[in-house]
């Protein structure tokens, strides 16, 4: 059975590659993967912005880093519910929110279990890594 995944970086940019994703399972009559992925590392660069133009103390930086995660963890559960919501009429496997530092990695592991298709839904200040990123993977900004 064909393997699809949408992978939603960005709590408030990914309608276009959620109707995108759907499209795509509903033709090939599948179940869709979704998944919420936390980038540490563009938490922890905004973070680190706020200190190096003086906003921020060390102590700080940390304090807000962590509330940051928090919410960004709650806001992937709301997402998905609406996401839920939406592709009512779609079969979904809704995963576990996924944090690590970058996505690129793993989008590889995703195409090595057998992923035919990803879409990353995602805003325009979203920084992939587009010269390697797998075949199988689209990229949909908002």
């Amino acid at each position: 059975m064909k393997k699809i995944y949408l992978v939603i970086l960005n709590p408030y940019a990914y309608d276009g590659a959620m109707y995108k994703a759907e499209a795509i399972a509903k033709e090939a009559s599948v179940p869709l993967n979704v998944v919420f992925f936390i980038s540490e590392k563009s938490v922890c660069r905004m973070m680190n912005n706020l200190g190096e133009n003086g906003w921020l103390s060390a102590a700080s930086i940390r304090s807000l880093q962590n509330s940051m995660l928090e919410g960004y963890r709650g806001l992937a559960d709301d997402v998905l519910d609406r996401v839920q919501r939406k592709l009512i009429d779609l079969e979904l496997n809704i995963l576990p929110v996924n944090e690590q530092p970058t996505v690129e990695p793993y989008l590889h592991r995703l195409v090595a279990e057998g992923a035919e298709q990803i879409i990353v839904a995602g805003s325009s200040d979203v920084q992939l890594k587009q010269d390697i990123l797998p075949e199988q993977v689209i990229v949909a900004i908002a």
